[in-house]
C-alpha cells in the first residue's frame, strides 16, 4: 500500500515559518529577562575562577573544601537561573506545538513539504525554531560577548573629570 502526499501550499509554509519564528523570538527574550545574561556570565566567570584555583590547589595537594563549599551555591543559582526561563517556556512550547498548530493546520495532517526530508506542518515548525533559536542565540551570544569586551575596555579607560 503506498500513500500519497500532498505538497503543503505555499501559505501554509509561510504561515508555520512566522509562527516559529514569533515562538522562538518571543521565548529568547523570555529567557534573557528571566536569567538575566550579565549576571549569569559574572557567575560563570567566578566559577571558573574557583575552578581554576581548586586545580591548582589539588596538584599541591591542599584541601578544596572550603572552596568546593563557595562553588556549590554558585552552581546553585546559575542552574536555578537556567531553570526558570524553562517553567516559561515549556508550556508555551505545548500550547502552540499542540494546541496551536493542530488548530490552525489540522487539514494539512498528511500534506508535506519535500525538503531534503519530508517535513509535516508540525516538524517543518521545529525545524524552523530549532535553527532560527540556534542562529539568534548566538548572534545574541556575539553581541553580548563584544558589548562585555567593550565595557572591560571603557572600564579600564582612566576617568578624566570635567
Amino acid at each position: 500500500m503506498t500513500v500519497l502526499l500532498a505538497p503543503l501550499p505555499f501559505n501554509v509554509i509561510l504561515a508555520v515559518v512566522l509562527l516559529a519564528i514569533a515562538y522562538t523570538s518571543t521565548t529568547l527574550k523570555i529567557q534573557r529577562k528571566v536569567s538575566n545574561p550579565k549576571k549569569m556570565r559574572e557567575i560563570q566567570a567566578r566559577m571558573q575562577q574557583l575552578n581554576r584555583e581548586m586545580t591548582e590547589m589539588i596538584k599541591m595537594k591542599q584541601d578544596v573544601r572550603a572552596k568546593q563549599a563557595e562553588l556549590m551555591p554558585l552552581l546553585k543559582e546559575s542552574m536555578n537561573g537556567q531553570l526558570k526561563s524553562m517553567f516559561i517556556v515549556l508550556p508555551l512550547f505545548f500550547a502552540v506545538y499542540y494546541g496551536a498548530l493542530p488548530m490552525l493546520f489540522h487539514v494539512y495532517g498528511g500534506d508535506q513539504i519535500m525538503f531534503i526530508v519530508p517535513l509535516s506542518y508540525s516538524s517543518l515548525f521545529i525545524a524552523t525554531a530549532f535553527v532560527f533559536g540556534f542562529s539568534l542565540g548566538m548572534a545574541l551570544m556575539l553581541r553580548d560577548r563584544i558589548k562585555a569586551k567593550k565595557d572591560a575596555l571603557l572600564s579600564q579607560l582612566p576617568q578624566h573629570s570635567a
